[in-house]
């Protein structure tokens, strides 16, 4: 058995998921991905392992058709531990598995003997509702640690995915000019974020990953070229604004974080701004007087019926309260 660790977003649920679905190609493999949570039960693991096995004789069963079985369990350190023993029951039902080669049928109150059957496991570091798994459960895994991608590799790979998004809808020479700062933008506010805004008891969510900045750039792939007229340059860094408001400012609870994330985000405007021919003052994007940064689909589409949906934005609170009333 392999066990993937890592920090979230590193990358181990898709390359476990890439490798199983290769081996499935080869049609003599059937995978089975658990997704584990703090309330999964062991009979809800037990059901899903169950239902990929054919019974062979009295007591064993084996995969359908004669294949191998591989089931992967996608973060074992979410399940919750039991109050008294502080066991964690999926794991232990995998570990008994690990160790015995079967389980107990719940209903008949026999042992089944399980043939063919593979375990790979991904997990996370210890911390914001993760448990560390237990040590006669680990035992078994050979144990593979995935490093966090480092600032240059993550440049490299949201670059090449902005250009995806951008490439058929502007020039190649504005696209040589813009892509580079927006993505200095959006790397260096995520990594502003992971190491300034960190989780704490009362703020157990603050746990950001590459999922949010990925979910950020894919707003650009809504944009179209003539939303942002007279302006591209202008139009791409405030849907960049508005992206990272809605990606990491609306998920702090308390004034003083979203006033100091607002200052990281114009701290980094101020810095790679300029390249994009943006000087607007702090003032003038969250000032009280200030117009919003909102971007939607549905303006017009709620305006007039049976129209393509454009992601384009507001303008001003009137005409958004207008649309929405």
């Amino acid at each position: 058995p392999v066990l993937l660790c890592g920090p979230s977003g590193c990358g181990k649920t898709l390359i476990i998921r890439n490798h199983l679905a290769a081996l499935q190609a080869t049609h003599d493999t059937i995978a089975l991905s658990l997704a584990l949570s703090a309330r999964t039960s062991s009979a809800e693991v037990e059901a899903g392992i169950d239902s990929m096995l054919e019974r062979k004789r009295k007591r064993l069963f084996s995969p359908r058709g004669g294949r191998r079985l591989v089931v992967f369990a996608d973060d074992v350190g979410l399940p919750q531990r039991e109050d008294g023993g502080g066991a964690q029951p999926p794991l232990e039902l995998l570990r008994q598995l690990l160790d015995f080669g079967g389980f107990y049928d719940r209903r008949q109150l026999e042992w089944k003997e399980v043939l063919g059957l593979m375990l790979c496991a991904s997990s996370g570091p210890s911390g914001g509702g993760r448990e560390p798994p237990n040590a006669r459960f680990l035992r078994h895994f050979a144990e593979l640690h995935m490093p966090f991608p480092s600032e240059a590799t993550l440049k490299l790979i949201f670059s090449s995915l902005l250009c995806d998004f951008l490439y058929s809808q502007f020039a190649p020479e504005l696209l040589l000019r813009i892509t580079e700062p927006l993505v200095e933008l959006a790397c260096g506010l995520h990594l502003d974020a992971t190491r300034e805004l960190l989780p704490t008891p009362s703020k157990m969510h603050y746990m950001f990953n590459l999922s949010d900045l990925n979910r950020l750039l894919a707003g650009f792939s809504m944009i179209r070229a003539d939303q942002c007229k007279p302006d591209p340059r202008r139009s791409l860094t405030r849907l960049w604004i508005h992206e990272s408001l809605r990606v990491y400012h609306d998920r702090l609870v308390s004034e003083p974080d979203r006033v100091h994330f607002r200052k990281l985000m114009f701290a980094r405007l101020e810095e790679f701004g300029r390249r994009l021919e943006f000087r607007d003052a702090f003032d003038e994007l969250f000032g009280p007087a200030a117009p919003p940064v909102l971007f939607g689909d549905y303006y017009r589409r709620m305006m007039v019926k049976d129209v393509e949906r454009r992601y384009e934005e507001a303008g001003s609170y009137d005409s958004l309260l207008a649309t929405l009333n």
